[in-house]
């Protein structure tokens, strides 16, 4: 049997001789089941079903359910916190270096012989003593030299520049290296000005020639001044020099001084007493 729907607004009746229930709703969509016929039955004239035309059923589509989309709330964006720039550490410019340029050391004068015997100096701590002998012309009748110059002289060592003094004069030595010094002086003593006439004028040059440990240079101031083996009266020997010879000396003890005599006959070593030489401040 098949439902039979109606229009849920209208009365319908239906009438069948078979139906053994009629259902009657208002306002409701009637249902009405009858049992399925089993054979055709041809309906009556004068029984019609009357009803009216169903209008045509408007299916009422659901109205969509709108969902609504939450519109996401802007995200607002803090702008970026500038970063600050970090003050630049400032580097102090170096300090410069001083450098102060070392005073140069004077170079010490060197005692020993100079131009081949010409010049002696000694030096002893910060004392200066020095003899110049040289000789020039030969004279045939006296078989000596015509002329000669000869000086001793005592000074301070207080730089590169040596003030000196003599019997005769005054005057400066200038070392100029290590083996090289000059000697100016203010006048030329007695009879130099026909051997080295230069001593008053630019200076004389003089080179190292051999170094010496000597202490002292000395003239003999006693007519006779033997030597001695020893510092000793008793170790008195047979060589001797004369007033005015130039010892010069290596070495002081108590009234004794042990030095070298240059002469014609060579070199002559020994201890000497110091009472037989001249003391440096008599000159």
């Amino acid at each position: 049997m098949q439902p039979t729907v109606l229009d849920r607004r209208k009365l319908v009746f239906i009438t069948n001789s078979k139906i053994g229930a009629t259902v009657f709703f208002l306002g409701l969509t009637l249902v009405s089941c009858a049992p399925q016929p089993t054979s055709s039955v041809t309906p009556s004239p004068e029984l019609a079903v009357v009803a009216s035309t169903p209008e045509p059923t408007t299916e009422i589509s659901p109205t969509p359910s709108v969902t609504s989309t939450p519109t996401p709330s802007p995200t607002r964006t803090s702008p970026p916190i500038p970063t600050s720039t970090p003050t630049p550490t400032r580097t102090p410019p170096p300090t410069p270096t001083i450098t102060s340029t070392p005073t140069p050391t004077p170079i010490a004068l060197q005692a020993g012989s100079y131009d081949d015997g010409l010049l002696s100096i000694a030096v002893n701590d910060d004392v200066v003593t020095g003899f110049y002998e040289n000789y020039t012309g030969w004279d045939e009748k006296l078989q000596a030299p015509r002329f000669s110059c000869l000086f001793f002289f005592v000074g301070r060592i207080e730089g590169s520049e040596i003030e000196i003094a003599s019997s005769h004069t005054k005057g400066t030595i200038e070392v100029l290296g290590e083996d090289k010094i000059k000697i100016n002086l203010e006048e030329a003593p007695g009879g130099c000005w026909n051997v080295e006439p230069g001593f008053d004028e630019e200076g004389v040059i003089f080179e190292l020639t051999e170094g010496k440990e000597w202490k002292s240079i000395r003239i003999v101031s006693n007519e006779n001044a033997y030597f001695y083996n020893s510092p000793d009266e008793k170790e008195q020997g047979k060589s001797y020099i004369v007033k005015g010879d130039v010892l010069r000396i290596f070495e002081l003890e108590g009234d004794w001084v042990r030095g070298e005599y240059h002469g014609s006959q060579g070199v002559t070593t020994g201890w000497i007493k110091e009472s037989d030489l001249y003391e440096i401040n008599e000159l």
